[in-house]
């Protein structure tokens, strides 16, 4: 069974569609949360997710700081854009509320834990590629649980196996921080194979619509230094 695994799109919707037309085949959608925070399509995020038959989806922080805003906080604003001001309609906000901080399914005869953060903080324990695995989520437990640890939080790609568990963040698919693009992953369940894909997404038109709406240089001077200029 294949597995398309994808995490803090946070309203960039030229990623997540790119990410769609190339994946129709999978057998399921996992998503670790963080449709919010910096770009401005979650509404249409929103809506093709509410459409998606075959999708496990847990919420992630930026998710629940926008639902307890009440879209007013200005200090929210000045970190992660002007997408925190967005009114959903109702179906679309019951749908972000009804998101599990985690989800523990069995897909294919494979147990998996589904986490924005992890296991120690569902929404907001960050784990990288050079994180003791021992120390931060004691693999060694953890594996007699689950054969797949999948996180999101942050933006940092990566795949280890430890302990006989095998922990994926698929990096970011809307604001990529390590450098190696909007990345997303496919994981073969049968085959014990997972495969890191990014899709080509043109910088300037994110950048100049954050500048438009927000003028977030922190947001803008960051993906662009990431890619080294290149549009």
């Amino acid at each position: 069974m294949k597995l398309c695994i994808f995490s803090d799109v946070h309203g960039n919707f030229r990623s997540y569609e790119k990410m769609m037309e190339s994946e129709r085949n999978v057998d399921c959608f996992i998503f670790a949360g963080d449709i919010f925070g910096y770009f401005y399509d979650q509404a249409e995020i929103i809506d093709s997710m509410m459409n998606l038959k075959n999708l496990y989806a847990v919420k992630g922080n930026h998710d629940l700081s926008y639902l307890h805003s009440g879209g007013e906080n200005p200090e929210l604003t000045d970190r992660y854009g002007s997408s925190c001001l967005t009114v959903l309609p109702e179906r679309q906000r019951s749908y972000l509320e009804s998101l599990p901080e985690f989800l523990e399914p069995e897909i294919s005869g494979k147990r998996l834990g589904i986490f924005h953060g992890g296991p120690g903080d569902y929404l907001n324990q960050r784990i990288y590629p050079d994180s003791d695995m021992e120390t931060c989520i004691n693999a060694e437990a953890l594996a007699e649980k689950y054969d797949y640890l999948i996180l999101g939080h942050t933006h940092y790609g990566f795949l280890r196996r430890e302990k006989d568990l095998t922990v994926i963040n698929p990096g970011s698919l809307g604001q990529p921080r390590d450098g190696k693009g909007f990345r997303y992953c496919v994981l073969d369940t049968d085959r014990g194979l997972c495969e890191f894909k990014t899709v080509a997404v043109p910088l300037k038109p994110l950048l100049d619509q954050v500048r438009i709406r927000d003028g977030n240089h922190r947001v803008c001077e960051y993906l662009w230094k990431k890619y080294g200029g290149k549009s």
